[in-house]
């Protein structure tokens, strides 16, 4: 079945964020997604966000979310690839990934995520460049 994002409300100041299970780096992705308050407004979050570039929709990859919300997710080709690379093997990684973390089929919802990407790469610990 298809992943369903659960609700959030951006104007309160939320986001998602993705964490990748540890595993080495030829094991299955095991990711989950969890609300969080808007970055600017929690300091004590630690996490990474990588910029990349998103690649063809053609041949899109899945991914399973194992969140309380399970489901699949269809993702292109290249941040696919890039995932596994995110991984750290020996603990779980907080990441902010675009694709992933913003529900695209939600308009709404989305142009006001895409208005706080700039406070969300700030707020990163880390801004990891995928290309």
């Amino acid at each position: 079945k298809s992943y369903t994002y659960a609700p959030i409300n951006s104007k309160k100041g939320y986001i998602r964020l993705l964490t990748i299970q540890p595993r080495a780096f030829d094991s299955p992705l095991e990711v989950n997604l969890y609300k969080y308050y808007q970055p600017q407004r929690s300091r004590s979050l630690n996490f990474d966000a990588p910029f990349y570039t998103w690649g063809s929709p053609a041949d899109p990859k899945t991914l399973l979310v194992r969140s309380r919300e399970k489901g699949k997710l269809h993702i292109t080709r290249n941040l696919a690839t890039a995932l596994p690379y995110l991984r750290f093997p020996e603990r779980e990684r907080l990441i902010w990934i675009d694709a992933i973390c913003i529900n695209r089929l939600d308009y709404d919802k989305r142009t006001l995520q895409v208005q706080l990407m700039p406070d969300i790469y700030r707020a990163a610990d880390h801004v990891v460049c995928w290309v």
